[in-house]
């Protein structure tokens, strides 16, 4: 249970004095200083974001201070952003993914700036599969032969040509920040799955014509710490040796595959009938 003196209706939270797992207020954080993104300790983290700061303290309580400019549709993304040093403070892996359920099977697309995990995970979504997350990927190893990606918040991250490719419209959605192009794009209960799913595989997407190949287990650990969320605060928040060990375990565990995606928008219809290839695969 969250409890929230914010409106957050996707993180189905509480302004109830009951038990609660996480507590997320607004106030004034103390800034790091310089040229710092992130200060502090493993337990008491204070963060510098685009949109405003965040202090993350011992798994339990985020207190959140906004940039005055931002948009009220960036709430959400400011919020995802910081959960994700939440769950790192449990002691849980967080990928730098995004994430649909397609046919059932839990798909965690992976890759470097601009390699289209957004937009190939918006273009599941309007073919009819769900969202489970966007830019925040949360692995759940409580088991850890059946790792689990726990749902995100229903928004994804686009620029207004791949909004455009997958069914939207620039005009009538907000910019991501005052004067950026990227906007913030809401989905409807129907498209976003909001309960933990077994992950059936991670796709590190690279521009290419169609194809796939598996990675040997060393070589998707080293992928898999390439694509770790926030690397710079992983020796604060959960140590390096916690952190190499919960990716050594989901190599072993989940299989990881190097996809190759044309870099053409009107393609995303054959890259969706490859991952779900790719799926349904795995479930035989």
């Amino acid at each position: 249970m969250v409890r929230s003196s914010l409106s957050l209706p996707a993180l189905r939270c509480s302004d109830d004095a009951g038990p609660c797992d996480i507590t997320i207020v607004e106030g004034q954080v103390e800034h790091p200083t310089g040229d710092e993104i992130v200060a502090g300790s493993a337990d008491d983290l204070r963060f510098r974001d685009p949109l405003g700061y965040f202090r993350a303290e011992r798994g339990q309580r985020l207190t959140i201070e906004f940039d005055p400019a931002m948009p009220a549709e960036a709430v959400p993304l400011l919020v995802g952003r910081a959960l994700g040093y939440i769950f790192l403070q449990r002691g849980h892996l967080v990928l730098h993914g995004s994430g649909a359920l397609l046919d059932g099977s839990a798909m965690l697309f992976c890759g470097d700036p601009g390699r289209g995990k957004s937009t190939l995970t918006a273009a599941c979504v309007a073919s009819g599969q769900q969202l489970i997350c966007d830019d925040v990927a949360v692995i759940d190893q409580t088991n850890p032969l059946r790792p689990q990606l726990r749902a995100g918040l229903p928004v994804i991250r686009q620029w207004p040509d791949a909004l455009r490719a997958t069914g939207g419209d620039p005009a009538v959605v907000e910019p991501l920040v005052p004067g950026h192009d990227k906007r913030l794009r809401s989905v409807d209960d129907q498209q976003f799955c909001d309960d933990t799913s077994p992950l059936a595989a991670i796709l590190l997407l690279e521009a290419g014509e169609p194809r796939c190949e598996q990675l040997p287990t060393a070589q998707a650990a080293i992928e898999l710490v390439r694509h770790s969320y926030t690397r710079h605060t992983l020796r604060a928040a959960i140590g390096q040796t916690r952190h190499l060990d919960l990716v050594a375990r989901l190599a072993e565990a989940v299989g990881v595959f190097r996809l190759f995606v044309p870099r053409n928008l009107e393609r995303l219809a054959e890259a969706v009938t490859t991952v779900r290839q790719i799926a349904a695969t795995l479930r035989d």
